[in-house]
């Protein structure tokens, strides 16, 4: 029997009183999560990246995700099954959390809650790139999708409300980029409300092209960009020369409306529910930092120095994370690690500092040398006269 995800961890929000408001900094180019899916294989793709999917409880029947192979041969394929009786569908999500436990949910709550907020603003303008192989896709003749199985990469989805874990595809507002293999057309949109995610005929068309041939069971990669109000997507087959990239995009749109984003990823194919069973190939999929954040003002490089703590990042982490702090003067400056228990394991800083802004790299090891056990932990920056305290999530 497959775990609902969904439901067991959306149970275990209750369990959790805080949250996390604060921006992660990010400088161009860094990788915000990856999944090359090499690692051992398993059904539910949690070992690098947790991905979770709807399942049964959710109106979607016969779906499987797994991961197939290791190493340089392994990739995740996705099945559709039924969802509702209205289409055949194949879905997983992601908001780059680094793994998901099914033998303590509270702790896996508390990842994905802090990854969507740490980050959600520092990361929306991005890169995602991926791989795709569409190894099964059906034409329908009349049916409820005559341009038959189409896939999508919706990108930068926000969770339905504050308790809940999981973005809905089927009610939450994305930007993606569409492929219908089998019509050889490719197009950048964005849709939102209820169920429109079913109804391409909803969606806002931005920009679309037939100009590149697709074929199944070939691997294509695809680059997908979100940068302000600027998106475009290009798309090639995939030779394992980095060389062959184009350097040209397939499609280039602005948005003159553009919407704020979070960080949830949906990967999917949907068609006729008269024919389930299609399935679709995803590898080395990558999310990378693009330029500064357009989502609210930043901040002026003129402004004067306080005393703060801000969000370490990456976080979760996996061995290291940076910390970043700010003095208004001149102080003596002690920043600890603590345990859940609240044990002190790392000193990172005990000195004199000068006022201004300020970084820390800590490895995941104990003041012994050793490594820490995944958890969570705590991190306060001290000066004489005030501290504070923040959360922060190791996981392996």
């Amino acid at each position: 029997m497959k775990i609902n995800y969904k439901l067991v961890v959306f149970s275990m929000l209750f369990m959790l009183f805080f949250t996390y408001t604060a921006q992660a900094q990010l400088e161009e180019g860094d990788v915000i999560w990856q999944d090359m899916f090499d690692d051992a294989e398993n059904d539910y793709l949690l070992n690098n990246v947790g991905w979770l999917y709807f399942g049964e409880d959710d109106g979607l029947v016969g779906q499987e995700a797994a991961q197939e192979g290791v190493g340089d041969e392994g990739k995740a394929l996705i099945k559709a099954g039924i969802f509702s009786s209205v289409v055949g569908a194949g879905l997983i999500q992601t908001n780059g959390v680094a793994a998901i436990d099914p033998t303590d949910m509270e702790a896996t709550g508390a990842a994905i809650m802090a990854q969507n907020s740490a980050i959600a603003e520092a990361m929306a303008n991005h890169v995602i790139s991926f791989t795709v192989n569409f190894k099964k896709m059906t034409l329908q003749d009349g049916g409820g999708y005559p341009m038959g199985t189409f896939f999508l990469c919706a990108d930068g989805m926000r969770r339905a409300d504050s308790t809940d874990v999981w973005a809905d595809p089927t009610e939450d507002s994305t930007y993606a980029v569409y492929i219908s293999p089998l019509t050889n057309t490719t197009a950048i949109v964005k849709f939102g409300g209820e169920l429109n995610v079913l109804n391409p005929a909803a969606w806002t068309y931005l920009g679309q092209s037939t100009d590149f041939e697709y074929e199944i069971g070939v691997n294509y990669d695809v680059k997908f960009y979100l940068n302000g109000n600027d998106y475009k997507v290009k798309v090639w087959e995939d030779t394992g020369d980095p060389a062959d990239e184009p350097d040209e995009f397939l499609i280039e749109v602005t948005d003159t409306d553009p919407w704020e984003r979070g960080v949830w990823t949906v990967f999917t194919i949907m068609g006729d529910p008269l024919d389930p069973g299609d399935e679709f190939y995803l590898d080395n999929v990558v999310l990378k930092q693009l330029g500064a954040s357009a989502i609210g003002e930043e901040p002026s490089v003129n402004a004067p120095a306080v005393f703060a703590l801000k969000n370490n990042y990456p976080n979760p982490f996996n061995p290291t994370t940076t910390i970043e702090y700010s003095l208004d003067k001149a102080d003596d400056v002690t920043i600890n690690i603590y345990s859940v228990t609240g044990q002190l394991v790392r000193t990172l800083t005990n000195e004199s500092m000068s006022a201004g802004t300020h970084t820390v790299t800590f490895n995941g090891l104990d003041n012994n040398g050793n490594s820490l056990s995944s958890g969570i932990y705590f991190y306060t920056l001290q000066n004489s006269v005030q501290s504070i305290t923040k959360k922060m999530i190791l996981m392996k």
